[in-house]
């Protein structure tokens, strides 16, 4: 099936917005809030769905854009595009991913763009624009209940919200206090276990985010390629790329091992795409994306996100759905930050054959601020998110009366207190990361960080390390099997689903999982587990009691009747339909 824009934009409020407004300003109307507004052209990027898609891609990176205006009329008649209408509209190509043509549209010319194409029964929208990291919290989740708000609000108000889980976080940390929380998190999992299986070697791992310090010691010799696709350089300048992948795959050299990651000996496919702005718009990701398909990586890590679209129809979530399909390559991704209510993980964690990783602190809990299942798309499709577990670290919310106002006051108008990400996560700092706070004392080319960010890097670690394993007994694994022996091998720490998956990553119990089976010529992990595991959640539990014929079982979804576990997608797709539609289902062969 084909792609489609980010569900359906409404452009009639758009246009209400602009015939209201008194000529044009620099900023956004509110409905191009979250999406790719440009002031300083007073123009929106828009993702065109045309009819078909072209012989090849055109992702705009390096020296293309030259190239690309001088081909744009072929390119869009390939796509069966009309050229004249949109060179009428003032039209710029940016880029073409599969049948998705992405164009800068003057903003007075967006909207009747977008009539004149709707005439024609072709979709577009305004490219989505998401965050440098799993969703940002809102400032009211930090806030206790006794606590007056207005002054936090005011203070948010003022200036722009901190990258990451930002500022709202207000910093009482160590580097004490972070190095215990790494080490202790670190044994919660057993990484100790997991390095002895492989730590990654023979791996790849296709990473995009704010990019990588390419010159940092725990990376030398193993950035295998590094793409920029903002067109502002390769400096990592927000520094979350190179910790995240400073925990997937940091050999620690510059720390004397101390802070290693989850696979030391990984190699790294790099695509920037997060710039100094902490954004990056919907057709920048998907073009990074599809370059990371080209190469094939083992695993790709995407940890960032955005709540609110529908997996089955925004193209993040189709993308990377393709990507472990159809080219095998096993798509890493946060629950998100945005909870703790039901039903709040991000897209693209919420695509359904995307590993989905939550996270808890260094103690074992969940922090308030994690997102949770079930997911449901708008076809009335749903099933369990997320996946498995790793750490995420955690943040401190200040209880004492007035200290959350005097420390915001400290973040936001004067001297910086501390690190707002401990105890959290240690991992590789990028020498052009700015932020000196949650630098370590005494080793600044490491840093601190908490979010599901964190635990969907150290998920991507821990599959690197079963692949790499297998790989050197000549065994390429699918990546629901990889995905399956994660889930089997975690640890049930006794919360819902909803919650924590399977359970917590335990790098002991799945080392020798993954042994063990390789020795006995086994798959390395029982699809059938991880297919039972997605799909029956505690919305099914009534209709599967109230029949005979299929039963859970602590290897998948038994039939009974045939004596079979139920192996294969279209397989629990159909029985999951039935029990849904409260069918008459019973173990007994009918009578002739």
């Amino acid at each position: 099936s084909r792609s489609r824009p980010s569900g359906r934009f409404d452009w009639e409020t758009l246009e209400q917005e602009l015939l209201l407004a008194r000529g044009p300003g620099g900023s956004p109307p509110p409905s191009l809030r979250n999406y790719a507004f440009q002031p300083e052209k007073n123009a929106v990027r828009v993702i065109v769905a045309a009819p078909r898609a072209g012989p090849a891609d055109h992702l705009g990176i390096g020296g293309s854009a030259k190239r690309l205006q001088s081909e744009r009329r072929s390119i869009y008649r390939e796509r069966g595009l009309d050229p004249g209408l949109l060179d009428r509209h003032g039209s710029r190509l940016v880029r073409v991913i599969g049948d998705l043509v992405v164009v800068d549209i003057p903003l007075y010319e967006a909207v009747p763009l977008a009539r004149d194409l709707e005439k024609r029964g072709i979709a577009s929208s305004p490219s989505r624009v998401f965050q440098a990291a799993a969703s940002q919290l809102p400032l009211d989740a930090a806030l206790p209940r006794d606590n007056a708000r207005s002054t936090a609000r005011a203070a948010a108000a003022a200036t722009r919200p901190a990258p990451y889980l930002g500022g709202q976080f207000l910093p009482l940390s160590s580097p004490e206090v972070a190095e215990a929380g790494h080490e202790d998190s670190y044994r919660r999992m057993d990484l100790q276990s997991l390095w002895k299986l492989s730590e990654g070697r023979g791996t790849t791992v296709g990473v995009i985010d704010s990019g990588i310090d390419a010159s940092h010691p725990d990376f030398q010799g193993r950035i295998a390629e590094y793409v920029d696709f903002t067109g502002e350089g390769l400096e990592d300048v927000q520094g979350h790329g190179t910790h995240g992948e400073g925990t997937i795959g940091g050999s620690g050299v510059a720390s004397g091992g101390q802070y290693r990651g989850v696979a030391p000996q990984t190699r790294f496919l790099v695509a920037k795409v997060f710039g100094r702005n902490e954004e990056a718009s919907l057709d920048t990701i998907l073009a990074a994306m599809r370059w990371m398909g080209e190469r094939k990586p083992d695993v790709l890590n995407l940890s960032f996100g955005d709540k609110g679209l529908d997996p089955n129809q925004d193209p993040l979530g189709f993308l990377a759905n393709q990507l472990v399909v159809k080219d095998g390559i096993l798509v890493v991704s946060p629950a998100g930050n945005t909870g703790p209510g039901f039903e709040t993980i991000n897209t693209p964690g919420n695509a359904r054959y995307v590993l989905t990783v939550s996270g808890v602190d260094k103690d074992g809990k969940f922090p308030f601020f994690v997102s949770q299942g079930v997911v449901k798309d708008k076809s009335g499709g749903r099933y369990n998110k997320p996946d498995v577990t790793a750490i995420s670290g955690g943040v401190f919310v200040p209880s004492e009366p007035g200290l959350l106002e005097r420390m915001l006051s400290a973040v936001w108008g004067g001297e910086p207190q501390g690190c707002a990400y401990a105890p959290g996560v240690v991992a590789a700092r990028s020498a052009a990361d700015p932020d000196t706070r949650c630098a370590l004392a005494g080793n600044p080319r490491y840093r601190t960080l908490s979010g599901t960010s964190m635990a969907a890097n150290m998920g991507s670690g821990a599959a690197l390390d079963v692949i790499g394993y297998a790989k050197g007994r000549g065994i390429k694994p699918r990546p629901a099997e990889v995905k399956a022996v994660l889930q089997e091998t975690a640890v049930d720490a006794g919360h819902p689903r909803e919650m924590q998956g399977a359970g917590l990553i335990q790098g002991r119990r799945l080392a020798q999982a993954v042994q063990e089976r390789i020795e006995r010529g086994l798959p390395i992990g029982n699809v059938a587990y991880m297919l039972a595991s997605r799909a029956v959640t505690r919305l099914d539990r009534p209709a599967l009691k109230a029949q005979t014929r299929y039963r859970e079982t602590p290897l998948g979804l038994l039939d009974v009747k045939t004596g079979h576990l139920v192996r294969t997608e279209g397989e629990m797709a159909t029985v999951m339909k039935r029990l849904r539609r409260r069918e008459k289902l019973t173990a007994s062969r009918p009578s002739i």
